[in-house]
């Protein structure tokens, strides 16, 4: 008889989680949501730090723009004919290779030239023989 009652399924007891396994499950959510705050909170400094490496590289582009650009100084020349001794550059048309006369404002002696107002990023100056261009004259470019 003792051996019947073993074998029958005990109805008091109902079929559930522990509370180990529950604890279990809630660190597991607790590590995973963690994880997931920390990967956005990563993502949003990362954003913000982009941002402010743009607006520095934006101040630093206009600063750069307002003092001027850096030339070899053998790219300037002052025309005899220009009774205010101006200074000029060639500016190089890329498409059309001729140079076209610009006046630039010296503005400071540097090191290895001179910085000038009046030129644009990227625009090719013309360094050597200067003297001897004119107007429109078609050239060829050594690089």
């Amino acid at each position: 008889m003792n051996r019947r009652l073993s074998s029958l399924p005990a109805r008091g007891r109902s079929r559930g989680f522990t509370l180990l396994e529950l604890l279990l499950a809630f660190v597991v959510f607790a590590l995973g949501f963690a994880t997931v705050l920390e990967i956005l909170s990563g993502s949003m400094r990362n954003t913000v730090r982009a941002r402010e490496y743009s607006e520095a590289a934006l101040i630093a582009q206009s600063l750069m723009d307002t003092i001027g650009i850096e030339i070899p100084l053998s790219a300037l020349f002052a025309p005899a004919d220009d009774p205010e001794k101006r200074s000029y550059v060639w500016i190089v048309d890329p498409g059309a290779l001729q140079v076209s006369r610009r006046e630039v404002a010296m503005q400071q002696l540097t090191r290895w030239g001179v910085r000038v107002g009046g030129l644009k990023p990227g625009e090719r100056v013309v360094t050597v023989g200067v003297h001897h261009l004119r107007e429109g004259q078609r050239i060829s470019l050594l690089d």
